[in-house]
C-alpha cells in the first residue's frame, strides 16, 4: 500500500486529490492486488468506506495502464465528492450484484469516459470492449435461459438487459457487439431486450450532468425495474436495491 502522489498526473486529478484531502483530512491509498474475484475483467476499482478511499490496481499492469487506471478511478471519486450516490445491494445474489454493478458502471462511465478522452487523450472505451467480450462468453455458454415459472426469472432477465444496455451504449463498436445483439434478438430474450431498449431510451433523453438529475434518473430506473421485474411475493428482495448517499 502506498499513498497516492498525484504529481505528474493531469491537473484535474491533482485537483480531485486536493479536494478529497480537504474534505476528509486523509490521503488516498493505492493498493496492488492479484485480481478481482467478483469482476474478472477489471483492472482497478475505487473502494470508498466512510470517506476512506483506496484505489486497487492489478499488480502486473504496465506503468502506462496503471496511470490510466488511477486516473479513471479518481474520476469515480470526483463524482462521489460532487454528491453522486453509490448503489448498494444487501442480498448475497450474483444476478442482483451484476445488475447493480453494470447499472452503476453504465451511468458513471457515461460521465467519466468523455472526460478521459477529451482531457487525458486516451481511448477509455477499449476497456468496455473487454466487458463486451466477457458478457458474450458468459451468454454463449448458457444452455438454459430459465423459465417464466421461476419467481426470479424476470429479475435475472432484467439483469441481463442492463448488461446489454451497457455494451450497446459504451461498446457498440466492439467486434462482438453484433453477436450479442443476435443473442438478445432471440424470442426467449424479449424481456431482457425490452429492458435494455427502455434503459437506452431513458438515458438518451436524460441529463446526468449534476448529482440531483443523476439521482432522479437512477430512481426512475430502479422504480421501473421494481415494478416490471419482480412479483409481489418478492417485494422484500426488490426493495433491497437502495441508493445510498455519497460517502464523502
Amino acid at each position: 500500500m502506498t499513498k497516492l502522489d498525484s504529481t505528474g498526473f493531469p491537473e484535474r486529478i491533482q485537483r480531485i486529490e486536493a479536494e478529497y484531502r480537504r474534505k476528509s483530512g486523509r490521503y488516498i491509498n493505492v493498493v496492488e492486488v492479484e485480481g478481482f474475484a467478483d469482476a474478472g475483467n477489471a483492472v482497478g476499482r475505487l473502494v470508498l468506506e466512510n470517506c476512506v478511499a483506496r484505489i486497487e490496481v492489478l499488480k502486473w499492469l504496465p506503468q502506462s495502464e496503471r496511470f490510466e487506471t488511477i486516473c479513471h478511478e479518481m474520476l469515480h471519486l470526483e463524482l462521489s465528492l460532487q454528491g453522486y450516490p453509490m448503489l448498494e445491494f444487501f442480498e448475497n445474489d450474483t444476478d442482483a450484484k451484476n445488475l447493480v454493478a453494470h447499472l452503476e458502471s453504465l451511468l458513471q462511465h457515461l460521465l467519466i469516459m468523455p472526460i478521459e478522452k477529451s482531457e487525458f487523450g486516451y481511448d477509455p472505451y477499449v476497456s468496455e470492449y473487454d466487458v463486451a467480450e466477457s458478457l458474450y462468453q458468459g451468454f454463449d455458454q448458457l444452455t438454459n435461459l430459465g423459465s417464466v415459472a421461476d419467481p426470479l426469472w424476470q429479475f435475472v432477465h432484467s439483469a441481463w438487459g442492463v448488461c446489454y444496455a451497457r455494451v450497446a451504449t459504451l461498446a457498440s463498436e466492439s467486434l462482438l457487439f453484433p453477436k450479442l445483439t443476435a443473442f438478445f434478438k432471440k424470442p426467449e430474450m424479449e424481456l431482457a431486450s425490452g429492458v435494455a431498449r427502455d434503459l437506452q431510451q431513458l438515458l438518451h433523453q436524460s441529463d446526468l450532468i449534476d448529482a440531483q438529475k443523476y439521482i432522479d434518473v437512477l430512481k426512475t430506473i430502479l422504480d421501473s425495474l421494481s415494478r416490471e421485474t419482480l412479483s409481489t411475493e418478492q417485494k422484500e428482495y426488490k426493495l433491497a436495491i437502495l441508493v445510498s448517499p455519497s460517502p464523502c
